[in-house]
């Protein structure tokens, strides 16, 4: 299927259709036999970046984003028009800008909340370096930069740095302040964080000790929980946000 979503006589036009090329009954303005739907995107990316490849599943939610008309997105669109926004047909433009900007393309990229559970950050290698701004969980704003090499580092939106987490594994966010961080860590191989201070650490309920500041701690594979205490809070927000 990858191979299919890659191949330009497939599936490979600028959105993606509902039928592929190959097929003798492909229309390109076909409603389910031809026609690309912007909003399906997101459900495609997220699943593709689920499996591995959120390369490419960057790749088609940021092509259904530059369909758009504005801050909407049309509901159906001919894929081979050029450029394809212009194929527009009929008044429905409302179908899920949001979703595909605010919360497809911020879980590919590894800021995951797209099925309901706690924010979990996913260090995806395959991206490039990349920067999310202003991503919104329970009623909290954060900020990121992901670096293939150097990892993913979550700010708190004000600008407080709060880690930086390493490839391999997904940490499902507890408890987020500047003074602590809770964490469910799922590691498939080995891999690490680094805090942007020193911090008072415990993996499975051991301590650790006091971790320096920028010294990656290494974690081994499995499932862990790991709690930071920063302890002292730095500037005049306090102890949480």
């Amino acid at each position: 299927m990858i191979e299919r979503l890659r191949d330009p006589k497939e599936f490979n036009a600028s959105p993606l259709h509902t039928l592929s090329l190959s097929v003798p009954g492909f229309r390109r303005d076909g409603y389910w036999d031809g026609w690309a739907w912007p909003r399906i995107h997101s459900y495609v990316g997220v699943v593709l970046a689920r499996a591995g490849f959120a390369d490419l599943g960057f790749q088609w939610v940021a092509r259904a984003l530059a369909a758009h008309l504005g801050p909407v997105l049309p509901e159906t669109l001919d894929p081979l028009a050029d450029p394809v926004n212009v194929s527009l047909k009929g008044p429905c433009r409302l179908m899920g800008y949001n979703a595909l900007n605010c919360v497809a393309l911020v879980d590919i990229v590894g800021l995951r909340m797209w099925d309901g559970h706690d924010l979990t950050i996913v260090h995806e290698t395959a991206l490039p370096r990349l920067c999310v701004i202003n991503a919104k969980w329970k009623g909290k704003r954060f900020d990121a930069m992901v670096d293939p090499e150097e990892g993913m580092t979550l700010f708190h939106h004000a600008g407080h740095e709060l880690c930086t987490f390493g490839p391999g594994a997904s940490f499902e966010i507890r408890e987020i302040s500047i003074s602590r961080i809770r964490l469910k860590v799922e590691a498939r191989t080995e891999t690490w964080v680094t805090l942007p201070r020193a911090a008072t650490v415990s993996l499975d309920n051991r301590p650790l000790g006091i971790i320096p500041k920028a010294e990656r701690m290494h974690i081994s594979p499995g499932r862990h929980s790991l709690q930071i205490d920063f302890g002292s809070k730095p500037g005049r927000l306090g102890g949480a946000f």
